[in-house]
């Protein structure tokens, strides 16, 4: 009993200061990734995802859901004469969150080519990188194939989420 009237007079006096409910500690990283694989495919239930903004959209949803601190596009990553701005970094857990979208129009090959630049960037920042593609169409025909490959090959977590 002690304990829950310490719990909530700290949330009082954290709303007292102005500063909005207590924040909580980093969700982890596993499970953001529980979360997404979760949420992200109900969260279209009306229909296939337009474009990627769309599935960003999504994530941005569910990463709020559970109380992770992120920046969306925020932060940039000068390669050469290119710079690559992640979708979502999680500083907590030195995590970069990177959606993309395979359809008709944006093959999967695009896909991996965008993911081997990617990660070439992103890891002289952070340690962490967890991609979230979405298959729109039955694009993907081995998705453990795909997840396997690219964490063996570069240290990255893949999540496929076939709609």
């Amino acid at each position: 009993m002690i304990d829950t009237v310490e719990q909530a007079i700290g949330v009082y006096e954290s709303l007292g200061r102005g500063a909005g409910i207590v924040q909580l500690p980093s969700s982890g990283a596993f499970e953001i990734e529980g979360a997404i694989l979760r949420a992200l495919r109900p969260a279209f239930q009306t229909g296939v995802p337009s474009d990627e903004k769309t599935v960003q959209n999504a994530i941005e949803v569910i990463l709020r859901s559970i109380g992770v601190e992120f920046t969306r596009e925020q932060e940039r990553v000068p390669v050469g004469a290119r710079a690559f701005v992640p979708d979502f970094v999680v500083d907590a857990d030195d995590l970069v969150i990177e959606a993309k979208v395979v359809t008709a129009k944006h093959s999967l090959s695009a896909v991996q080519e965008e993911i081997t630049s990617d990660v070439a960037a992103y890891r002289t920042r952070w340690k962490r990188i967890l991609f979230v593609i979405y298959d729109c169409g039955g694009f993907i025909h081995d998705p453990e194939r795909m997840r396997s490959e690219n964490t063996r090959q570069f240290g990255v977590s893949v999540l496929v989420v076939k709609h």
